[in-house]
């Protein structure tokens, strides 16, 4: 149960995070920045917490890192892809 709420923790941290982006095309209005930002943070180190009651250190940092990499190279391309079925510019 801790894994999961630990990897949960983590990919809305990350999502959080790249919403914070100047540069994200989820949205087409600009979101708050330096609230989303410290609250992905914020979710990315306590999902990290929460792996390192699950597992050791490096298998903690390896799965936060991998999820969130994954968010962060997956989410904007889906929302590209998203957007251009609609026939939306950005």
């Amino acid at each position: 149960m801790t894994l999961i709420i630990g990897s949960i923790l983590v990919l809305a941290g990350s999502v959080a995070t790249y919403l914070a982006s100047s540069n994200q095309q989820v949205t087409k209005r600009k979101l708050p920045s330096p609230l989303l930002k410290w609250c992905g943070l914020g979710g990315i180190l306590a999902g990290l917490v929460a792996l390192l009651q699950w597992s050791g250190p490096a298998t903690s940092f390896f799965i936060t890192m991998t999820l969130t990499m994954l968010i962060w190279t997956g989410l904007p391309i889906i929302a590209a892809w998203i957007t251009a079925e609609r026939g939306e510019e950005r």
